[in-house]
């Protein structure tokens, strides 16, 4: 394993991202720090209609991972990225749409999540490319919308293998 992974603007738990500042609650009354009996774990439990989570980041790596779980209800999470043409453009996903949308500046497409925690690997230059035609450059904020856990929000320059990965980055089994 490399001595400096690339992997910026983690988040883990606490509202702390290495980005651009502290993420912002839409209502705090609707997240709460959490133990997860899972992963032994502090995460954030987005709960409620209102509850919503924005990560603010300038990061030009081309995958966002999140670390998120299941609760049986509706979630969805947008990533604002910024094009070659230096057009802001929208990506969002949620597990109660079920077929995919694209408009101008926003393509939204449905969210499969298994039962428990899940991995979520984004390939943003190739989301950026399939729906708007256009060359990804850098994200500019991610925002996560009720009703889910999280624990680990991380951009990465490409795909590892989970053997590949700090041990507090590992994908949770």
């Amino acid at each position: 394993m490399p001595a400096a992974m690339p992997h910026t603007c983690v988040f883990v738990s606490r509202c702390c991202s290495a980005c651009e500042g502290d993420a912002d609650l839409v209502d705090p009354s609707e997240a709460t720090v959490v133990k997860d009996e899972e992963t032994k774990c502090e995460a954030i439990e987005l709960y409620g209609r209102l509850a919503e989570m924005s990560i603010p980041c300038r990061c030009d790596l081309p995958y966002l991972v999140m670390q998120v779980k299941d609760v049986d209800r509706f979630m969805s999470f947008k990533v604002t990225v910024v094009d070659h043409e230096k057009r802001i453009r929208k990506l969002v996903a949620s597990n109660k749409q079920s077929m995919a949308r694209v408009k101008a500046y926003e393509c939204s497409m449905p969210l499969t999540l298994k039962k428990g925690w899940n991995y979520v690997c984004l390939d943003l230059p190739d989301l950026t490319q399939r729906a708007f035609g256009t060359q990804y450059q850098r994200t500019k904020n991610v925002t996560l919308r009720a009703n889910c856990r999280v624990l680990r929000v991380y951009f990465q320059d490409r795909r590892y293998e989970d053997v590949e990965l700090p041990a507090f980055l590992r994908v949770i089994k």
